[in-house]
């Protein structure tokens, strides 16, 4: 925000209060404090020339002479809200406060929705089990995702189609929308459709990996680990955004994989 052209342009007033700002976020990240919104919004008030600082529902009436009004960025915690700045009689923002404003409107809006994501949110009930929840929900899958640095998560995923370039995952089938991570398949070694995340016991022995029995054309993967995974597919196609494929081993953990 300080580098930018429109931060350039804005002069040293702008660049001098933004770096106050920052440096107010960043102590209220140390301290661990949970009030960040409420210290920026102070720290704005000492930026910039004004009566009132505070954010409002997006639908409130404003019936205000002179103020202005910055909308917050959505999102799915929160309902939609705006900044309203309330101004001295006859006062009035040069440019540099307009574009702090605008900067500080982003942060508030951030800080907004570290702070409800902060908020303990409804555990599951005991008796259920994570890893057989798919049963009780038709339509998800058991999913285990696999990143090109190494990292793994495991959750339940459902519509899933490589050419939409993303795939969306949730702790457990019909979660709320907040839980959801949609992750670009550009960052995944691949997508794993599995039989049950915690893996399957150790006694189960695996097949010989030749088999003839499976549709489609028989495939052999190198990735980029150097891990080499054989079976059949229906949906390769050179340059694609994706395919799906199905292990020739049946009897490991792994149903299916998307690559």
């Amino acid at each position: 925000m300080i580098e930018s052209a429109t931060a350039r342009q804005a002069g040293s007033p702008y660049r001098r209060e933004m770096s106050r700002l920052l440096k107010t976020v960043i102590r209220c990240v140390e301290t661990g404090a949970d009030i960040v919104s409420t210290e920026i919004m102070e720290r704005v008030r000492r930026s910039v020339p004004v009566l009132a600082l505070r954010v409002v529902d997006a639908g409130a009436a404003l019936n205000i002479g002179n103020a202005v009004v910055f909308d917050l960025p959505a999102a799915p915690r929160r309902s939609a809200a705006k900044l309203l700045v309330e101004l001295p009689l006859g006062g009035r923002l040069e440019d540099w406060h307009e574009q702090f404003l605008k900067a500080a409107v982003q942060l508030i809006a951030v800080t907004l929705d570290v702070e409800a994501a902060r908020q303990p949110g409804p555990e599951l009930p005991p008796q259920v089990d994570r890893g057989k929840a798919v049963a009780d929900a038709p339509g998800w899958n058991r999913l285990v995702v696999r990143y090109g640095d190494g990292r793994m998560m495991k959750g339940f995923s459902r519509n899933f189609m490589p050419s939409k370039g993303q795939i969306d995952l949730w702790p457990v089938p019909d979660g709320p929308p907040e839980t959801r991570i949609t992750i670009p398949l550009t960052h995944l070694k691949a997508a794993f459709f599995v039989h049950d995340l915690e893996g399957l016991p150790a006694k189960v022995s695996p097949s010989p990996p030749e088999r003839d029995v499976r549709a489609g054309r028989r495939i052999l993967v190198t990735f980029s680990d150097g891990e080499v995974l054989s079976g059949t597919t229906l949906s390769y196609s050179p340059g694609g955004p994706g395919f799906f494929m199905v292990p020739a081993d049946d009897k490991t953990n792994t149903s299916g994989c998307s690559s």
